[in-house]
């Protein structure tokens, strides 16, 4: 399920370097830029869940499975 995504995007050990752009999913659930405005922790949190991705393919791949999950888990 969600924890196996996050799981595995935090395997993948990728971060961005300080102060550094990254892609994620946002609130609406759309690939988005990281903003400047980002506070240090929330910038920390984005990737400790998963949610902070090199390029904008590979958020949405992620958007695509996380949506997958919630639609299994709707049916169970």
């Amino acid at each position: 399920g969600y924890a196996y995504l996050v799981t595995q995007a935090m395997t993948k050990h990728w971060k961005p370097k300080a102060g550094g752009r990254f892609w994620l999913i946002g609130r609406l659930g759309r690939a988005m830029i990281s903003l400047d405005l980002l506070f240090p922790e929330d910038r920390i949190l984005f990737w400790k869940y998963g949610n902070c991705f090199r390029t904008r393919a590979l958020a949405e791949e992620a958007r695509k499975e996380i949506v997958e999950v919630l639609r299994n888990a709707k049916k169970a």
